[in-house]
């Protein structure tokens, strides 16, 4: 049973009448580069990616892999993932999975969702990350839009996964929509998935990880983001974590093991010189901070 994962890409086409912003302290100067050539050439459509490293899929990959089931991670720009998806796609395939945020994102999302429907009209589409979860029933109700997984997903997506390929129901599994008789349902939110285990990140799955890494105004030419918590204790009414995905205002913590293990896979694998923790609030106990900062020292190379 096989699995495409997909996150929609977030880069933004000039038309002529945007700011197209170019960020060299952030990115790699040969993208930026490529980048100022193309606008050169052809100033009404830029085919370049700002690397945002589709975290949320390597945890999706990590308990797939673990359950036996093949998975690819898809992410690149719109024109350039049709021929992967083409490339991926076979009899196995049981589902495409679209994540996205809100924006232009989900403008390529759309396009990516239309292409593989009405070049695979039997695979079903499942989509998810922060836009399918703030707006469960308007995403669930497109046409493009088969199954939703919102929330944590990494639990969810298994089950639903095996629902589809054996016919099961689906009315009991959490953290899912899906559509019947022309009518939405959209299920109870799922348990968190328990952080006090090593996870490992099948890094291998990225195409070209090189092209994800940063260059930092505080020093380092190759750094990689990395997630050390989920969820917040504060509720600032413009954030996502006023929804019911975290209604207990709980911070869960990745053990420190975990952190140091996929530190030393991107040092041992793609030498990289530093990591940018995305947390929603990395500081916030100052005991567990300092533990990872005296293991920091356990990190193989010049981190």
């Amino acid at each position: 049973m096989d699995f495409i994962y997909i996150q929609a890409p977030t880069y933004k086409k000039y038309t002529g009448d945007d700011d197209y912003e170019l960020r060299p302290d952030h990115y790699r100067p040969e993208l930026i580069d490529d980048t100022k050539k193309k606008l050169a050439e052809n100033p009404t459509d830029v085919d370049h990616l700002n690397g945002y490293l589709p975290q949320g899929g390597l945890y999706i990959a990590e308990e797939l892999l673990r359950r036996g089931m093949s998975v690819a991670i898809l992410q690149d720009t719109t024109k350039k993932l049709y021929p992967k998806i083409d490339e991926n796609v076979s009899s196995n395939t049981i589902a495409i999975g679209i994540s996205t945020l809100s924006g232009d994102m989900l403008l390529h999302a759309l396009d990516l969702a239309k292409y593989i429907r009405n070049k695979y009209p039997d695979i079903p589409i499942i989509w998810g990350g922060s836009h399918t979860t703030a707006v469960r029933d308007v995403t669930l109700k497109h046409e493009l839009v088969d199954y939703i997984v919102w929330g944590e997903g990494e639990l969810v997506l298994p089950q639903l996964l095996d629902a589809i390929s054996t016919g099961k129901g689906l009315e009991k599994i959490k953290g899912i929509g899906y559509k019947k008789n022309g009518k939405l349902f959209i299920t109870e939110r799922s348990e968190y998935n328990s952080l006090d285990r090593i996870f490992d990140l099948p890094y291998h799955l990225i195409e070209d990880m090189h092209n994800y890494t940063r260059k930092m105004i505080i020093g380092g030419d190759r750094w990689l983001p990395m997630i050390s918590s989920r969820g917040c204790p504060f509720r600032c009414t413009f954030c996502h974590n006023t929804s019911d995905v975290y209604p207990m205002r709980q911070l869960r913590f990745h053990t420190t093991e975990n952190i140091i293990h996929n530190i030393n896979k991107l040092v041992d694998n793609y030498d990289v010189d530093g990591i940018g923790f995305e947390d929603e609030l990395t500081a916030y106990n100052d005991k567990r901070l300092v533990e990872i900062c005296h293991a920091l020292k356990e990190v193989k190379g010049d981190l």
